[in-house]
């Protein structure tokens, strides 16, 4: 039997990240369980690069590759394109590129400009 993800787990998540169609969000993370750290690390790393921003998640599905959904961490921003992609690039040498194996293909971070 995989990992079980704790209610507290659960609770923690919804505090930091806004979730959009959020039974679907939360289902997805049960079935995989190994996201929770790599969901809890995240804004310690995030904030570094875009402070008070808005975290959510959502699901997304590539309608060219069946089955292909992943959980997807939105980085809201206001900062301009240009800034907010050298941040971006940053964070990933920073902290995603070492922790991307890790997602297995279920996960990405994206930027969503406010």
């Amino acid at each position: 039997m995989g990992a079980v993800i704790t209610q507290s787990e659960i609770e923690s998540l919804e505090n930091i990240y806004q979730i959009n169609e959020h039974e679907e969000v939360l289902s997805f993370i049960r079935a995989n369980p190994f996201l929770v750290p790599l969901l809890q690390e995240a804004p310690d790393y995030i904030q570094k690069y875009f402070p008070q921003t808005i975290l959510s998640l959502q699901l997304v599905t590539d309608p060219e590759i069946p089955n292909d959904t992943r959980l997807w961490l939105n980085i809201g921003t206001k900062l301009d394109v240009d800034e907010a992609m050298n941040k971006e690039e940053e964070l990933d040498q920073d902290w995603w590129w070492g922790n991307m194996e890790r997602a297995e293909n279920k996960f990405q971070l994206d930027l969503e400009f406010l």
